[in-house]
């Protein structure tokens, strides 16, 4: 069936109905374990997560298990997208030598032309008494191209205050890394943005201040 009418200018219009959209679903992943320790291990919150679709992975760093304990090891799923099927994907444990410190309510980032996970701040310890403002980066993240390591970035310049509960999000076209927000010792809030160029570390990163306001708050009543 077509719609037919006349324009304004007296032109004869001709238009086919459109197809229905597909609506958003949910389905739910019953990915494996490549080993029984890891379903333990997968048992986590507060932890992040990026995804690389060159090799549909999803990348979880750090976190907070069952048993109260901080993580700082790295969990990869494959078939992140559920494109292989409800099942077809399986949690595996990156091999890595360094560890950055262990923590929680991070941020991370993904390069993917690099395959590299930078990572940034969090807290150390529960009560988020001690939260961290470094910077680590993680090549071959994806567990493919080499063995998979740790570093430590040195921006120059200074630093912005640890805190947890940010957010943040990559400028793959310039290498930036961008950071917004978050909760500071003391359950300040903070409203200020960060730059950290040369994000991925390949070409020696440098930290620029968006110049925002910082506004104090009352201490949260929920955790």
């Amino acid at each position: 069936m077509r719609w037919q009418g006349i324009s304004r200018h007296g032109a004869q219009l001709s238009r086919s109905p459109q197809a229905p959209k597909s609506s958003p679903t949910w389905s739910l992943l019953i990915p494996s374990d490549s080993t029984s320790e890891l379903f333990f291990e997968t048992l986590r919150s507060e932890h992040s997560a990026v995804y690389d679709p060159g090799s549909n992975t999803m990348i979880v760093f750090g976190g907070l298990v069952q048993d109260d304990t901080l993580r700082n090891n790295t969990l990869l799923e494959s078939n992140a997208n559920g494109s292989g099927g409800m099942e077809a994907g399986t949690w595996s444990e990156l091999n890595v030598n360094i560890f950055p410190p262990a923590r929680m309510l991070h941020s991370a980032v993904y390069d993917q032309a690099n395959n590299r996970m930078i990572a940034f701040g969090g807290c150390a310890d529960l009560e988020c008494d001690i939260p961290l403002n470094d910077t680590w980066v993680l090549s071959n993240a994806n567990g493919t191209g080499g063995a998979p390591t740790w570093t430590q970035l040195s921006p120059s310049g200074a630093l912005p205050s640890p805190r947890y509960f940010h957010n943040a999000v990559y400028d793959a076209t310039n290498n930036r890394m961008i950071m917004y927000s978050g909760e500071a010792a003391g359950y300040t809030s903070l409203s200020d943005v960060w730059v950290l160029t040369n994000a991925n570390g390949l070409g020696g990163p440098r930290l620029d201040a968006v110049p925002t306001r910082k506004m104090n708050q009352p201490p949260c009543t929920t955790r």
